[in-house]
């Protein structure tokens, strides 16, 4: 395949992939309310791809789209109606057309046998349809032409803006291998300088090559009619043109379109098609209004500018850093205060430069959640559910790189609602509720980040039921179960492994998904709460970062070194009273709000020591005895729910915007570090990983406890 093939075929693939993507949520709604406007948005989009498809020479998938496109075609023309086997059907072709595109993108090509699925689709509209009429007939020049009341309605208006109306017939040769292209060549020739407002056969008959050699075509055009004779006969294979003027007859206007066979325009799109023209042309006369103009940009491009937007601040740091130090040696005098001015700049212009390309890489949510009325529906039938599915916020817009990996998370938490939170339909009568249930998928945004929460109306997580499963497990003894707190054990949904299913199936019920969940999700810089009531429903919120490249941290400083601990994975920040703090199993702990709260030092949990590690509360009260400043202890609180634990450390530093870079793979992955990031005196601090943090920590504590 050459360079321009290869192009031609990445347009190809990522206008299928919308057009599918259109077609996947339209048809959803239309188990809601089939309007018109839907019924034709629908019908384009497979008109859109089947032509796509069978310009690149893959028939199979040409085929197949317009099988479906044939019950659109009924459906509009409310010949047939929509029901749920209709639309069954609908999404195996299109489920098998998006293993058509998969195979094309990886080879080039497709093999994936359609010929079945075509034949069922078609058989599906044959049940419905009533008898229709053989291949439309053709009509020869002395012909009147039979046109819809809306049709009629754009001659008119045609007329009344100046344009001329002209009937064009056509005749091919007669040897002609390729008539239905060449057909279509004309009808787009054509459209390029007039409307086209009718084709005799229609254009579905043109495309199947159901005609003899002739076709005609009626155009509203302020072209000369050299102009349109030009424009046909440039086409290849095209051996005749009679091209005449033609009148609407006032008796046309009386004939119903009961009796006018169906176009492959519809009478909506043949007046907005007659409507864009006219004022395409009339734009050329007259000066039209600017437009909002957008083009494509390739992601890598995105990605390497924000990279050198990350570069930008952290010299931005560095010289407001710089201009400190000079200011502190040699005073404020006319040259610093210029400095200081021009320093000031740059950091203006940085921050609006960072927060231009950080709106450049976002991205409606929207992506993502159109993704899941299919597969919410089909788990609905699949356990014999009811509910509705609401979407709210798909506007709120999120970093490229956070809406590729929030969707796995969002998928587990949607199953699990639907799966252990929605009850059968018998049940929640029963219980007094509606037969059918709801089920929330929300998004919005709050200060820095995006608030994404899945909630349901089903049947709660009992904390009782919880406590006892983790005991079954043999995850905890029955007396730490009892000390749970509702909260807490709710929160034991996160334990890996933890199910509380009475049945494995293919939705849930193994022990995985919830904290293949969390543990996504705090790679992602994110955290996840969740609230239940018993017989009320449940809600899971997440907290996500706007984007992943550029963060908010606090830094500490431990011995020399300094830390950056992301800002949203902090509770909250200590001075605690040494005092205060006692040893419960050799791990230092005190008591917070009436909840203990364990400490460790940070230094010790890295696998990176200094000479300074593995401090005990022993030493740490040696050192503090004959230091007043030391009697108080710098803790920073990490985690979520039962799952928390305070961080010692030498000294807060304060709160700074860090650019996330990788470790690299000679370094590779270590646990409790995420990542490093260059401060503005040019040192590195390492980024830590939360959830790596507290792993490191209860392994501790489990190899203390065992020692005890």
């Amino acid at each position: 395949m050459n360079e321009e093939m290869r192009s031609f075929l990445q347009v190809f693939l990522q206008e299928a992939n919308e057009q599918i993507e259109l077609l996947e949520q339209d048809i959803l709604k239309l188990e809601q309310e089939a309007s018109s406007e839907l019924l034709q948005e629908i019908f384009r989009a497979a008109h859109t791809l089947k032509g796509a498809a069978r310009a690149m020479g893959y028939q199979a998938m040409g085929d197949l789209t317009h099988a479906m496109e044939d019950l659109f075609d009924l459906l509009r023309n409310r010949q047939i109606e929509v029901t749920p086997e209709l639309v069954d059907a609908l999404f195996q072709g299109l489920d098998a057309l998006k293993v058509m595109l998969i195979e094309i993108a990886d080879t080039g090509t497709t093999q994936h046998e359609t010929s079945a699925l075509t034949a069922q689709l078609r058989a599906v509209a044959h049940c419905q349809a009533p008898t229709m009429n053989a291949s439309p007939s053709q009509t020869t020049e002395g012909e009147e032409l039979a046109l819809s009341e809306s049709t009629l309605e754009a001659c008119q208006q045609a007329l009344a803006t100046g344009h001329a109306l002209y009937r064009i017939d056509v005749s091919l040769a007669p040897d002609s291998m390729l008539k239905s292209v060449r057909a279509l060549m004309v009808l787009q020739g054509l459209e390029a300088v007039g409307a086209v407002l009718h084709a005799w056969p229609d254009e579905a008959a043109l495309e199947e090559e159901r005609f003899g050699t002739s076709f005609t075509v009626l155009v509203a055009t302020t072209q000369p009619m050299e102009k349109l004779r030009a424009e046909v006969e440039r086409i290849s294979e095209v051996v005749g043109v009679n091209i005449v003027p033609w009148m609407p007859p006032a008796s046309t206007k009386l004939q119903t379109a009961a009796n006018v066979e169906p176009t492959g325009l519809h009478e909506t799109e043949v007046q907005a098609a007659s409507k864009e023209e006219l004022s395409k042309e009339k734009g050329q006369q007259t000066t039209s209004a600017p437009q909002p103009q957008t083009i494509r940009v390739d992601v890598n491009r995105l990605d390497n500018l924000m990279n050198l937007i990350g570069e930008l601040v952290i010299d931005r740091t560095r010289i407001a850093q710089l201009c400190a130090q000079i200011e502190h040696q040699l005073g404020n005098d006319a040259t610093m205060e210029h400095l200081q001015e021009v320093a000031i700049h740059i950091a203006r212009i940085t921050d609006q430069l960072q927060d231009e390309v950080m709106k450049a890489r976002m991205l409606p949510i929207e992506n993502v959640f159109n993704r899941f009325p299919r597969m919410m529906r089909d788990l609905a039938k699949r356990l014999n559910k009811e509910f509705q599915f609401e979407i709210e916020g798909k506007e709120t817009e999120l970093d490229r790189s956070v809406i590729e990996a929030i969707g796995d998370p969002l998928i587990h938490m949607l199953r699990n609602s639907v799966d252990h939170g929605i009850e059968p339909p018998e049940e929640r009568e029963r219980l007094g509720k509606p037969r059918a249930g709801t089920v929330w998928l929300r998004a919005r945004h709050q200060e820095n980040h995006i608030i994404i929460e899945v909630e349901d109306d089903g049947r709660g997580i009992d904390p009782t039921k919880m406590r006892e499963a983790a005991v079954q497990k043999g995850l905890m003894s029955r007396e730490a179960a009892q000390r749970l707190s509702d909260r807490e054990a709710i929160a034991l949904i996160f334990t890996p492994g933890f199910s509380t299913a009475q049945q494995v199936s293919d939705v849930s019920g193994r022990g995985v998904g919830m904290d293949i969940v969390r543990s996504n999700l705090q790679r992602l810089g994110a955290t996840i709460d969740i609230e239940s009531w018993v017989g009320k429903g449940t809600r899971f919120c997440i907290r996500l970062p706007l984007t992943l490249a550029i963060i908010r941290s606090l830094l500490v400083r431990v011995g020399e070194a300094v830390y950056a601990i992301p800002l949203n994975s902090v509770a909250e920040t200590l001075r605690v009273d040494l005092q205060n703090v006692r040893s419960v199993r050799r791990q230092p702990t005190i008591l917070l709000r009436g909840e203990t709260l364990r400490l460790a030092h940070l230094q010790n949990l890295l696998p990176v020591h200094t000479a300074q590690s593995n401090k005990t509360l022993a030493v740490v009260r040696s050192e503090c005895k004959h230091k007043p400043e030391k009697q108080a202890l710098n803790v920073v609180v990490v985690g979520l729910e039962r799952d928390r634990i305070g961080l010692i450390v030498d000294r807060f530093i304060g709160e700074q915007e860090i650019v996330i870079k990788t470790l690299g793979k000679f370094i590779g992955d270590v646990q409790g570090v995420s990542g490093a990031t260059i401060l503005g005196d040019g040192r590195m601090a390492l980024i830590l990983d939360v959830e790596g943090i507290l792993n490191l920590a209860n392994h501790q504590r489990g190899v203390k406890a065992h020692a005890a």
